[in-house]
This record gives structure tokens, C-alpha cells and sequence, in this order.
């Protein structure tokens, strides 16, 4: 099974802390793939933040990061995102629970 890695943000723009932390999965991880998806909004900002468009994010994202032979590129919506969260914490937490309680 591959090992998918998740970097969502908004990427508006992208700045050098992204380029480092890509590098970072790229390089320094057991990684197979990592995934930057590029969210359709900020959690920390205000609602009527203004964001590039997606298409140009996209297009930016593909610019900075095509030299990372790992990295796909990923626009989603809030809700497929918020979907993923789940799938993934209630994966870790049924991997956790038949660790913790194997003898069931």
C-alpha cells in the first residue's frame, strides 16, 4: 500500500515555507506520494478573504513544485476535504483499536 501524504492550504501565493516543508515530505520521509491540495478557503481568516483564483493557484503550485517527482496536484472542495479528515482519523483510530485490544 502507498504512503500518501496530505498538504492542504490555500497557497496564496506560495511562499518559501512551502517550498521548504515540500522539500522536507520530498526528501525526509518514507513517503511514496504527497498530495498538495489546494483549499478553497483560509480556516484562519476572515470569509471574505480574497484568493487567487484556483486555476492560477493550481497553476502555481505546478510551477514551484514540479520538480518533486512525489508531488500530484489537487484542487478540492471544503466538503471532500472535511470528508478525507474523517476517513482518515476513523482509519487511525480503528488501526489503534485493534492494536490496543488485539486479543478480540
Amino acid at each position: 500500500m502507498k504512503k500518501i501524504g496530505l498538504y492542504l492550504g490555500t497557497f496564496n501565493p506560495i511562499h518559501h515555507g512551502h517550498i521548504t516543508l515540500a522539500n522536507y515530505f520530498a526528501n525526509n520521509t518514507d513517503l511514496d506520494e504527497v498530495w498538495v491540495v489546494l483549499t478553497p478557503q483560509n480556516y484562519l481568516l476572515k470569509k471574505n478573504y480574497n484568493l487567487i483564483e484556483d486555476n492560477h493557484r493550481l497553476e502555481m503550485a505546478n510551477n514551484t513544485f514540479n520538480h518533486l517527482k512525489i508531488l500530484k496536484f489537487l484542487i478540492l472542495n471544503l466538503n471532500l476535504i472535511n470528508l478525507i479528515i474523517r476517513l482518515i482519523l476513523l482509519i487511525d483510530c480503528q488501526r489503534i483499536f485493534l492494536t490496543n485490544n488485539s486479543h478480540y
